[in-house]
Order: structure tokens, then sequence, then C-alpha cells
């Protein structure tokens, strides 16, 4: 009595080299565990399914035994390729901004600095400011004149004034510097009466 299996991954049967697809064999059962199997190979070494426990015209019976013992596991294939590197993904959204941080501690006081260079010398100035008023003056009526006030030697005259004991109709004409020492003042006598007239020079001590 026959059964037909089907034969699938086969790779060598003895020194034969089999296709190693799909193939059908009849095989021969005469026990509970059959024990070879009966196959058609064709003139390229692929298996063909057997017509009635016969192979047809051009094709080669063989007999491939069976076992049921499982064989040992084959060595571990080589590692394939590397692939390709995948494309840069997309670039993504910004993130929200952070809190704000807080204060930092105050820094310790820094170092002196270095004395700066001497500035540039100032004007020069005055001293032994002092006021020096004339003798006076006395005009006659309808007169007149120039009354002056001079300065103690080594001062300078910065400024001066005129002053009489008259009242109105004392008209001052004029009041400036004679010399870099004296102020003069000029007045009419315009009151009817004679008048005296005081002429004040106001000096200093002017460095140059």
């Amino acid at each position: 009595m026959s059964h037909r299996y089907l034969l699938v991954g086969l790779t060598s049967v003895g020194m034969m080299a089999a296709g190693g697809g799909v193939a059908v064999a009849t095989v021969s059962k005469r026990s509970a565990i059959p024990v070879r199997v009966l196959a058609c190979v064709d003139s390229k070494g692929a298996f063909v399914a057997p017509t009635r426990d016969a192979c047809g015209r051009g094709l080669r019976l063989v007999y491939l035994p069976l076992s049921a013992v499982k064989g040992a596991r084959g060595p571990q294939g080589a590692a394939g390729a590397r692939g390709a590197v995948g494309a840069q993904g997309a670039t993504g959204p910004t993130g929200s901004s952070g809190s704000q941080g807080s204060q930092g501690s105050q820094g310790s006081q820094g170092s002196q600095g270095a004395t700066g260079s001497q500035g540039v010398q100032g004007v020069a100035g005055i001293s032994g400011y002092q006021q020096v008023t004339s003798q006076p003056n006395t005009l006659a009526a309808g007169v007149q004149g120039p009354t002056t006030s001079t300065c103690p030697a080594g001062d300078t005259v910065i400024g001066g004034g005129v002053s009489s004991d008259g009242g109105i109709g004392v008209h001052v004409a004029a009041s400036y510097p004679g010399t870099t020492t004296t102020w003069t003042g000029v007045v009419y006598n315009q009151t009817g009466t004679s008048i005296q007239v005081f002429v004040t020079a106001i000096c200093a001590k002017v460095r140059g």
C-alpha cells in the first residue's frame, strides 16, 4: 500500500542535488513508520510527482531514506549587509520658553582703581582783596573834574566806583580804570553848591 506525502525544502539527496522547492513523492508504507520515499527526478535534478507509483519518460526513479531522528542544528548564517542610512527626520516644533530664573546674589566689591594722572593747572587766581577809597575831592558848583584812587604796591585794580555827599544834580560822567593800579571817576557838579567826591578802587593780588 502507498501514500502520497508533500516534501518541502529539500536541498540534497545523497550525492544528487535537488531543486530545494516543493516536490511530491510516493511513500511505501509496509509498517506504522515509513522508512523511505519513492520519488522521480528530472534531468535538472528537480523532483516530479510519480504517476501511480511510477516515473514517466525522461525521469529517474530514486528512493529517499526517511528518519524520525532530529538532525543537529546547522551553523548560523553570515550576517547580512548593513542597510542604507535612513533619511533625516523632520525638525520638531520649538519648545516653550522656560520660566525666568531667580536673581543672582550681589557680587563682591571690586578693588580700588589706580590713581588718575594729575590734571592740568588751573587759571591764575586772586588774593588779598581790598577796597581803597581816595581822599575827598572838593568840586565847586558848576565844575566837572576827575578823582582817582590808587591800589597799594603789588596789587592790581579789578574794579571801582564813585560816590558823593551831594544830592540831586551830581552827575557821574565816567568811571574807569586809569591804569592797572588806579581807578578814576569824573563827576559834574550841578547842585549849585560845593560837593565832595570819593572814588573807591577794588584791589587784589592777581597771580599770572
